[in-house]
């Protein structure tokens, strides 16, 4: 079953309402995410993951995924990831583009193992209150090999 990877950026003052918000704005865009019937996995930074808007996502992730997986990441992992939207202020200060889209694309890779199969769903949203911004990544799964070498 294929994985989402929820990469999430947000202010020390976001809360539950602004994840609702760029989950709804991300389900207009992409439909069939309002009934993602697989795994999904919720990456922040980790000097964001003990915030009180970390244990909100936390709570929004929990009402929404129950049983998903949470990651956080250094700030060096997320540098030099190429991102298709750019802030100048975040390349300054992160060495990204995205925060929300290097940490979706980031938690996609490591499980993929690769980079070649990983792509970005949505680029990043950004909640109405300006609080908080979502990406989400999958990979695609190569096709099962059979001993013979024939894909099945």
């Amino acid at each position: 079953m294929t994985t989402l990877y929820l990469g999430w950026g947000f202010k020390s003052d976001a809360g539950y309402d602004s994840f609702r918000n760029c989950w709804l704005q991300a389900c207009q865009h992409q439909p069939q995410l309002r009934s993602w019937p697989g795994p999904v996995s919720i990456s922040v930074l980790h000097s964001k993951a003990q915030t009180p808007a970390a244990l909100a996502l936390r709570g929004w992730g929990g009402q929404n995924f129950p049983g998903h997986h949470w990651s956080s990441h250094a700030e060096s992992d997320i540098q030099q990831i190429k991102t298709p939207s750019t802030s100048k202020r975040l390349l300054q200060r992160f060495a990204t583009g995205s925060v929300s889209e290097a940490l979706a694309l980031l938690a996609a890779y490591r499980s993929a193992g690769t980079r070649d199969s990983t792509l970005l769903l949505t680029s990043r949203v950004v909640s109405e209150d300006r609080r908080a911004t979502l990406a989400i990544a999958t990979h695609s799964h190569p096709p099962h090999i059979l001993e013979t070498g024939v894909p099945s």
